[in-house]
């Protein structure tokens, strides 16, 4: 009977390899090595996958990302947007303004009366003091504007000689505008001028004109002589800041 053969070192899977001739221990097979280096690049793997699909998810779930879209746009407020006649400092209407009415002005009328004392004009820079119409004035505003796009300066006589502020600021958009008694008053005992902002004032951004009516001949008003004649709480409104005491602009 041929006797057994002693199993090769290492040959067994569940032990481990146990010396040899001469004390060594066989080196472990290149497989054994590996195991442990396959199952971390396995591990690194599926890292990279997880990573992979929480960029994707986040690129699908945002809304308006890569897509090509614009992001909405950020409330606010919940009041309407501004008038186009946003600048011109007062409270102004379209409806019955006669102003409203010249091509490309884009004038209004000041809802509520305003009236000033007399002008002053230095170099060029015309300036008036504010005043109720309930008192005596020498002018009131019948019609205001922005500055058209080729006027760039303060200058009264300038401004004045702009086309499109003389026709707004025209005798014909004057006896349109008139109210009340000021009606029976001659087409020719009106005077016109046109108030630009002042010098500080149109350096500190102000382009707002006014076209201003003086009746002569006689006592200064103390009532309001100008104004739209549609109902003042219908539409064609613009609400806008009043200007500084005593100062046009």
């Amino acid at each position: 009977m041929p006797s057994a053969r002693p199993a090769s070192a290492g040959t067994d899977p569940g032990l481990p390899p146990r010396p040899g001739p001469g004390g060594t221990v066989p080196p472990i097979p290149a497989r054994g090595r590996r195991r442990p280096v396959a199952l971390l690049a396995a591990a690194a793997g599926v890292v990279l996958l997880v990573a992979a699909a929480a960029v994707v998810g986040a690129r699908v779930l945002s809304p308006g990302a890569d897509t090509g879209a614009p992001a909405a746009p950020a409330i606010t407020g919940g009041g309407p947007v501004a008038a186009p006649s946003a600048g011109l400092g007062i409270p102004t209407v379209t409806s019955g303004c006669a102003a409203a009415s010249v091509p490309g002005a884009g004038a209004r009328c000041p809802r509520d009366p305003e009236c000033w004392a007399g002008l002053v004009i230095t170099a060029g820079s015309a300036s008036a003091r504010n005043l109720p119409c309930t008192r005596p004035h020498v002018w009131q505003t019948f019609a205001i504007a922005i500055l058209p796009a080729g006027v760039r300066t303060f200058d009264a006589d300038s401004v004045a000689g702009n086309p499109t502020v003389s026709a707004v600021c025209s005798t014909r958009v004057l006896l349109a505008s008139r109210r009340a008694t000021a009606l029976g008053v001659p087409a020719g005992s009106w005077q016109i001028t046109v108030l630009p902002p002042d010098e500080a004032a149109f350096d500190g951004g102000a382009r707002a004109y006014r076209c201003l009516a003086h009746q002569g001949g006689g006592a200064d008003p103390s009532t309001s002589q100008f104004g739209p004649r549609a109902d003042r709480r219908g539409g064609g409104e613009h609400s806008g800041g009043g200007p500084g005491p005593g100062k046009n602009g």
